[in-house]
C-alpha cells in the first residue's frame, strides 16, 4: 500500500488577494454607510487599509457612490478624503 504523505498545497496566493480585497470593501462600505469619512493616514490607521484610492476606485466600478474631495490637514498639507456620496453629489 502506497501513501502520499506530500505537503497539502498552500492556498492560492490569488485567492487570498482576492478575499483580503473583497474584506477591505466590506470594512470601508460599513464605514461609509455609517456616515465615516476616510484619508489614506486615517484608512490605514481605523481600518489598516493602505491602498484607500484604489479600493474605492473598485468600489465606484461595483456602483457604490463614494466621492471624494481635497481637505487641508492641520500641517497645511492637501490631502483627498473619501466618503459616500449623498444624492446631489452624484454624477449626472
Amino acid at each position: 500500500m502506497e501513501m502520499n504523505m506530500s505537503m497539502p498545497s498552500s492556498p492560492n496566493p490569488e485567492n487570498r488577494s482576492a478575499d483580503r480585497k473583497r474584506t477591505q470593501l466590506e470594512m470601508l462600505k460599513r464605514h461609509f454607510n455609517a456616515g465615516g469619512r476616510l484619508t489614506v493616514a486615517s484608512a490605514l490607521s481605523q481600518l489598516g487599509i493602505y491602498a484607500l484610492s484604489q479600493r474605492c476606485g473598485d468600489l465606484r466600478r461595483d456602483g457604490y457612490p463614494v466621492v471624494s474631495r481635497t481637505v487641508e490637514t492641520a500641517s497645511g498639507a492637501k490631502v483627498s478624503e473619501y466618503y459616500k456620496a449623498i444624492q446631489e453629489e452624484l454624477p449626472i
